[in-house]
């Protein structure tokens, strides 16, 4: 799934793609049906943002994100978008919600 860089404008070029086939891996194996210990196990996370629904984890080695549904965080962080989420707070077993790869 592509993503312009600028929405509702047709000369935009593609900012984001959305990885949705299970089968596209990185060379460490990491996909979408990976889980949180998958990306700390292979990779240095650059930091993680704090969003309304999401924990959002950049790996900047890969010029990419991936998002955690904040379903899957301990429930004190679930509906609190100021507090600024640790990656020792993220559960191994944390599913990857979206798999984004930025495009230069």
């Amino acid at each position: 799934l592509l993503e312009p860089v600028q929405a509702f404008d047709s000369t935009s070029t593609i900012g984001f793609i959305q990885v949705l086939d299970p089968r596209f891996k990185t060379a460490k194996g990491l996909g979408t049906e990976s889980t949180f210990k998958d990306i700390v196990e292979n990779y240095n996370i650059s930091r993680i943002e704090n969003t309304l629904s999401a924990a959002v984890i950049f790996i900047d080695d890969l010029n990419m994100y991936v998002t955690i549904d904040k379903k899957n965080l301990p429930v004190e962080l679930r509906y609190d978008t100021q507090t600024r989420i640790q990656a020792s707070q993220i559960p191994d077993n944390a599913p990857i919600k979206y798999f984004m790869i930025a495009w230069d």
